[in-house]
């Protein structure tokens, strides 16, 4: 299992309510989402304590409370403006769709 940090794509992504899969509590999202990546290629999202307790526990395999933080900071808004905006890219086969995607991924800092 690994955590990976990604932008939110679009602006209904900041705002979804999820329950936790660790700790089975609600949360909602905000402008960078913590994705569980498991073998089974799911993708489930980490509530902000548990990002905390994991990154404290193990900062060298998981993202840190301080990481994600500061990726909330430095990326406030999301990837795409719409779901339209993401549609009308896909629709003209435009590759910067991919290209914006793949860099909402975003890499660790040395921890």
């Amino acid at each position: 299992m690994g955590i990976k940090l990604q932008r939110a794509v679009e602006p209904e992504t900041m705002a979804e309510e999820f329950s936790c899969p660790i700790r089975e509590a609600r949360f909602a999202t905000g402008p960078v989402l913590a994705q569980i990546q498991t073998d089974e290629n799911q993708e489930n999202r980490l509530c902000p304590a548990c990002i905390a307790i994991l990154g404290r526990l193990n900062p060298k395999k998981f993202p840190t409370i301080e990481e994600y933080l500061a990726a909330c900071e430095r990326y406030p808004e999301p990837v795409f403006e719409s779901e339209d905006e993401i549609l009308g890219l896909q629709d003209a086969d435009d590759p910067s769709w991919h290209t914006r995607y793949w860099e909402s991924w975003i890499p660790r800092t040395a921890s």
